[in-house]
């Protein structure tokens, strides 16, 4: 595991692979299975797209140097949190669908401005 993290082309080359994997088998559903992304979903492939894109130029560039490789995996962290807060978004959605929020998250309206 350690010679992973001593070739840091290798690292990037495996989040690239993942990336690409995973837009792959959301086309794959999108086409073949008939399954129409929502916003959300769309959200998410453009996240992963720019993460891919991101380990693609870590990979060609091969840094040797720390703080070229601390900005790299900095840009894939920020972005994959962008990812995680879309994920719990829709997740959120799916959970409770807009007529079936609970009301203590709903939003409260003052019936002072009811016409």
């Amino acid at each position: 595991m350690h010679r992973i993290l001593e070739h840091p082309r290798a690292y990037y080359a495996a989040i690239l692979a993942a990336c690409i994997g995973l837009l792959l088998f959301g086309l794959y559903l999108q086409h073949s299975k008939g399954l129409e992304p929502c916003p959300l979903c769309i959200a998410q492939r453009i996240i992963f797209a720019a993460i891919g894109t991101v380990a693609l130029l870590g990979t060609l560039h091969g840094l040797s140097s720390r703080a070229g490789r601390v900005a790299y995996g900095l840009a894939i962290s920020l972005l994959a949190l962008t990812g995680v807060g879309v994920a719990a978004r829709h997740t959120w959605i799916q959970r409770f669908p807009p007529l079936q929020t609970p009301r203590s998250f709903r939003k409260r309206r003052s019936s002072r401005f009811r016409l």
